[in-house]
Protein backbone atom coordinates (compact mmCIF):
# COMPACT_ATOMS: atom_id res chain seq x y z
CA UNK A 1 0.00 0.00 0.00
CA UNK A 2 1.34 3.43 -0.89
CA UNK A 3 0.57 6.48 1.22
CA UNK A 4 0.91 10.00 -0.13
CA UNK A 5 1.65 12.81 2.31
CA UNK A 6 -0.16 15.92 1.06
CA UNK A 7 1.15 18.44 3.62
CA UNK A 8 -0.35 21.82 2.66
CA UNK A 9 0.62 23.90 5.67
CA UNK A 10 1.79 23.66 9.24
CA UNK A 11 -1.78 23.64 10.56
CA UNK A 12 -2.95 20.37 9.02
CA UNK A 13 -1.51 17.48 7.01
CA UNK A 14 -3.43 15.33 4.56
CA UNK A 15 -2.66 11.70 3.71
CA UNK A 16 -4.16 9.85 0.77
CA UNK A 17 -4.56 6.08 0.56
CA UNK A 18 -6.96 3.60 -1.00
CA UNK A 19 -8.76 0.99 1.07
CA UNK A 20 -12.01 -0.94 1.46
CA UNK A 21 -14.24 -0.79 4.54
CA UNK A 22 -14.29 -3.90 6.72
CA UNK A 23 -17.54 -5.85 7.07
CA UNK A 24 -18.33 -3.86 10.24
CA UNK A 25 -17.88 -0.57 8.33
CA UNK A 26 -14.57 0.37 9.93
CA UNK A 27 -11.64 1.74 7.96
CA UNK A 28 -8.12 0.78 8.98
CA UNK A 29 -5.51 3.54 8.80
CA UNK A 30 -2.12 2.42 7.46
CA UNK A 31 0.68 2.18 10.02
CA UNK A 32 2.57 4.91 8.12
CA UNK A 33 -0.21 7.32 9.11
CA UNK A 34 -1.03 6.15 12.63
CA UNK A 35 2.58 6.53 13.75
CA UNK A 36 2.41 10.22 12.76
CA UNK A 37 -0.91 10.97 14.50
CA UNK A 38 -1.19 12.12 18.10
CA UNK A 39 -4.13 10.04 19.46
CA UNK A 40 -5.10 12.94 21.73
CA UNK A 41 -5.67 15.20 18.74
CA UNK A 42 -7.58 12.75 16.56
CA UNK A 43 -8.05 13.04 12.81
CA UNK A 44 -10.49 14.60 10.36
CA UNK A 45 -11.81 12.05 7.86
CA UNK A 46 -13.14 12.77 4.37
CA UNK A 47 -14.50 9.76 2.46
CA UNK A 48 -14.53 9.89 -1.35
CA UNK A 49 -16.44 7.21 -3.24
CA UNK A 50 -16.85 6.69 -6.99
CA UNK A 51 -19.96 8.34 -8.39
CA UNK A 52 -22.29 6.77 -10.90
CA UNK A 53 -21.06 8.15 -14.23
CA UNK A 54 -24.52 8.57 -15.77
CA UNK A 55 -25.79 10.53 -12.76
CA UNK A 56 -22.65 12.67 -12.82
CA UNK A 57 -23.22 13.57 -16.49
CA UNK A 58 -26.90 14.38 -15.82
CA UNK A 59 -25.90 16.63 -12.94
CA UNK A 60 -23.24 18.33 -15.05
CA UNK A 61 -25.73 18.90 -17.89
CA UNK A 62 -28.29 20.43 -15.53
CA UNK A 63 -25.66 22.71 -13.97
CA UNK A 64 -24.53 23.90 -17.41
CA UNK A 65 -28.15 24.49 -18.50
CA UNK A 66 -28.94 26.48 -15.38
CA UNK A 67 -25.85 28.68 -15.88
CA UNK A 68 -27.52 29.98 -19.03
CA UNK A 69 -30.95 30.45 -17.40
CA UNK A 70 -31.68 34.07 -16.45
CA UNK A 71 -34.50 35.27 -14.14
CA UNK A 72 -36.07 36.98 -17.16
CA UNK A 73 -36.50 33.54 -18.78
CA UNK A 74 -39.26 32.68 -16.29
CA UNK A 75 -41.82 34.42 -18.55
CA UNK A 76 -41.80 31.24 -20.60
CA UNK A 77 -42.57 29.04 -17.61
CA UNK A 78 -46.23 30.13 -17.54
CA UNK A 79 -46.95 29.87 -21.26
CA UNK A 80 -49.77 27.51 -22.11
CA UNK A 81 -49.31 25.10 -24.93
CA UNK A 82 -52.22 24.36 -27.11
Amino acid sequence: MSVTNLAWNSVMQAFEFHTHPASDGSIQLPHEITRQVDPKLGVKVIVLVPEDEERAWQQFGMEQFMKGYAPSDNIYDDLRTG
